[in-house]
């Protein structure tokens, strides 16, 4: 299932069922966003995405995050240059805005990039199943 894709849309049914989508529906592609949102008083890039409920995000080599429910791994990474991926991810409570509700059976986690990105500065985040 992981590199199956049965609608030909681009988007694998193990990304789009691991995030919250329906792997038959070709404009289905999974709930997942990135962008600038205040946290803690400051802007910062954030990484939200519907999980499988009960999912408990942890510490994970490189400074990554990491949870593991019903055999879907969810790894969380951030970079400052699409080179190294060992930026510091932190969980933060979910940003939701302009985010459908949640599918039964899934919960919204939001994280946030150790780095603001400027104009002197980028951040990247990715989701690695």
């Amino acid at each position: 299932m992981t590199a199956s894709d049965q609608d030909g849309d681009g988007s694998t049914d193990y990304l789009k069922f691991a995030t919250g989508g329906f792997p038959s529906d070709s404009l289905d592609k999974g709930t997942y966003q990135g962008g600038i949102h205040e946290v803690s008083g400051s802007d910062t890039l954030v990484f939200t995405l519907a999980v499988l409920s009960g999912a408990t995000f942890s510490s994970a080599p490189d400074n990554a995050m990491t949870a593991t429910i019903q055999g879907v791994t969810y790894l969380i990474e951030s970079s400052l240059n699409l080179s190294d991926w060992n930026a510091v991810v932190a969980e933060v409570a979910p940003v939701t805005t302009g985010l459908p509700a949640a599918l039964a059976g899934y919960t919204y986690h939001s994280f946030r990039a150790s780095a603001f990105p400027s104009s002197t500065s980028r951040a990247f985040m990715r989701l690695v199943l």
